[in-house]
């Protein structure tokens, strides 16, 4: 891939062509090699191959995915929109990057209200709220973006929330996110990001309750308790938990499904201390 658009770089030049080496690839102008390097990590990253390998060709090309811009950012935050499927839906991404997860530690004050957004995430699309701050909540809960891959044992014992982008789920629906389909199809792009509610403790990556329906304005009202009592309440587009064939299972069942499991030892209340708002 490289070679072919440093060839097309050449003959645009009318220069002789010749492979394309590490000292033919540094006489480009800077805002080319930046291009093919953008180019072709892309590539790399739309089709699930990690980049890495572009990475470790050489310190300047290194030097250049990590410091190089093209449109205000750089190739390396380029790739990683790639990999995680924002091509295509940026207007999303960047309104998911307004998102904020607000605490407010008395329900109906702004006294201690704690802002934690989502673009201060170390990767903002995979990352773990802190929530060391707001009282012991952290010791329940855990809320997060991206969507769960495995189990994690240091939340075995916390209800897992995540807000998950659709663009996300589309992409690694064949992979990582295989555990998804038999509700993709319920999922309109009309809803661009869902929550979903899980037991860290569960090794079944299939057993989560899951809203879908709603746009950014509306995920916005009502805090994050309203949300999981709404898909315990509705089950027209949405339901609580489901079979091994996608079916949405009666609250009964539900019922006696946490029965057999055993109760997880939450006090879901404290999901009314937290809600989630999108800025236009």
């Amino acid at each position: 891939m490289i070679a072919l658009i440093f060839a097309s770089f050449q003959v645009s030049q009318g220069t002789e062509l010749e492979p394309a080496d590490e000292s033919a690839f540094k006489v480009c102008p800077k805002e080319i090699t930046a291009m093919i390097l953008h180019r072709a990590a892309i590539d790399e990253c739309l089709d699930n191959r990690n980049p890495v390998n572009i990475l470790l060709v050489c310190r300047e090309w290194r030097k250049l995915i990590e410091e190089e811009s093209i449109d205000g950012k750089t190739v390396k935050k380029l790739c990683q929109e790639a990999w995680y499927g924002v091509p295509g839906h940026e207007e999303i991404y960047e309104r998911f990057l307004k998102g904020v997860l607000i605490y407010r530690p008395q329900e109906g004050s702004e006294v201690g209200r704690i802002d934690l957004p989502i673009a201060a995430l170390e990767n903002p699309l995979e990352g773990t709220f802190d929530l060391s701050q707001c009282g012991d909540v952290g010791n329940y809960l855990s809320i997060s973006t991206g969507y769960r891959k495995e189990k994690k044992a240091k939340n075995a014992n916390k209800l897992e929330i995540w807000f998950t982008p659709r663009f996300l789920i589309e992409k690694a629906l064949t992979t990582t996110a295989g555990h998804f389909q038999k509700i993709f199809g319920r999922w309109n792009d009309s809803a661009p990001v869902g929550i979903f509610w899980t037991w860290g403790g569960w090794d079944n990556l299939t057993c989560y309750d899951y809203l879908v329906t709603e746009n950014l304005d509306q995920l916005s009202n009502d805090n994050l308790y309203e949300k999981c009592a709404a898909v315990s309440q509705r089950l027209e587009g949405m339901h609580k938990m489901h079979d091994d064939f996608g079916r949405p299972l009666s609250p009964r069942t539900v019922a006696l499904l946490w029965d057999s499991i055993g109760t997880p030892p939450v006090d879901y209340g404290i999901m009314q201390k937290f809600h989630v708002h999108f800025a236009n």
